[in-house]
């Protein structure tokens, strides 16, 4: 899906490249709709800005599709192919949690499939290879941490028990069908919607269609939603467009052609746009910092959202930095963390934080800066530069649309 998309074009021998995971799928009836999909996937303004951003996210998705691309490959006798989807299973797990979504619908299947057969031999790949896999990464978590540490059970507690995700914000059941898929899949949205009608309608064992709504259905009944999560849905959906266009263009060759360009070339502008207008401060603010020629700043406060913090590995300066904390709930229905003080009392944080310590240099996201400037000033500070951050970013005090250096 992002890594190695390219292989399956440019080789002409099998290639270990996702770009050789569309190319030989079964379901396609012609040479052009694989290279389609592949062209589609880079052309993707969503993937090309995801890829760089969401890691684990990405890595969840591409495990997954090796894996979906293999168990087309189980056959009724056990194969090298139960073993790679077995560890793959394993792994997927403890990066992302909710890859199990998917991992148990390809089990259900092949069960489906093979009767009884099938259920033995996924029996004997899960227990040979991914509960062990799954053992060690239990074991090195726990070394890490010094204490019992099961990646599943958390993401449960977190999410399920205690909903503690709820902190990041709500959203309603449709918002991934209503605001994240028109955005992440934008002008090929239409030919993602048909073409996946077209895959159940067309396609014998319908596994896509369980995959993605499935996936969909389960994601939807989490209370915080974010587009990241259903990143592992996506490069079906693209594949799906591929299908509606590959199967329209024996039809229709010169309409199809300049859908597909017209669909391509305003994702690449929508890239372009979106990544000068959606959160861009972070980066020119480590910039400023790290390119000091002054040498003055020595500690810096970042009077932001606790998850809105842009240094965590930008920097490279022995330069002393600190935000809101903000604290997981779980069992403190009380618990006050520092960035709901924040929240509820600017002026009354900043008082404190400036009775606490004295740090050369503060960031004030513009939402703050009504109740946190006179504060600052009056402790000496001044307001050196503003630095625009984004036209959509809406918090609990409404949109953050500059950042100012004191």
């Amino acid at each position: 899906f992002f890594f190695q998309a390219e292989d399956g074009i440019r080789d002409s021998v099998a290639s270990r490249g996702l770009g050789d995971v569309y190319k030989r799928q079964d379901m396609f009836k012609d040479k052009y709709t694989p290279l389609l999909v592949l062209f589609l996937n880079l052309g993707s303004w969503y993937v090309s800005y995801a890829m760089v951003r969401t890691l684990s996210n990405n890595i969840e998705a591409t495990l997954l599709l090796v894996a979906y691309y293999y168990w087309t490959k189980i056959e009724q006798k056990y194969s090298k192919a139960d073993t790679i989807v077995a560890c793959i299973y394993a792994i997927a797990l403890f990066v992302r949690p909710t890859s199990a979504i998917i991992s148990v619908v390809l089990m259900f299947f092949q069960v489906s499939k093979y009767n009884m057969t099938g259920a033995k031999n996924l029996l004997r790949a899960l227990v040979v290879y991914t509960l062990p896999l799954c053992c060690l990464f239990i074991a090195m978590d726990s070394l890490y941490f010094g204490s019992l540490q099961i990646t599943v059970y958390n993401f449960a507690k977190m999410t399920l028990f205690f909903k503690i995700q709820a902190i990041f914000g709500t959203q309603g059941m449709l918002w991934y069908i209503t605001s994240a898929l028109p955005l992440m899949l934008f002008t090929y949205l239409p030919f993602s919607l048909y073409g996946f009608i077209k895959i159940m309608r067309e396609i014998e064992d319908g596994t896509i269609f369980y995959l993605v709504t499935i996936y969909w259905t389960a994601m939807s009944f989490m209370l915080h939603k974010e587009e990241r999560y259903i990143i592992p849905i996506i490069p079906y959906l693209i594949l799906s467009a591929g299908y509606c266009l590959g199967s329209a263009k024996r039809n229709y060759p010169k309409l199809i052609f300049t859908f597909i360009v017209v669909a391509v070339c305003t994702q690449i502008v929508f890239f372009c746009v979106w990544n000068n207008t959606y959160k861009i401060a972070p980066l020119p603010i480590m910039d400023e910092f790290r390119n000091d020629n002054g040498k003055d700043v020595t500690s810096v406060y970042f009077l932001t959202d606790c998850y809105s913090t842009p240094f965590y590995s930008h920097i490279h300066r022995n330069i002393s930095m600190d935000f809101p904390s903000c604290p997981p709930m779980a069992n403190r229905a009380n618990f006050m963390s520092e960035k709901i003080e924040l929240f509820n009392d600017t002026a009354k944080f900043v008082k404190a934080l400036m009775k606490r310590q004295h740090y050369s240099h503060i960031i004030v996201a513009s939402y703050f800066d009504k109740q946190a400037g006179p504060m600052l000033i009056h402790h000496e500070y001044k307001k050196i530069k503003e630095t625009y951050h984004s036209l959509f970013e809406e918090t609990p005090r409404g949109y953050e649309k500059e950042i100012w250096f004191y």
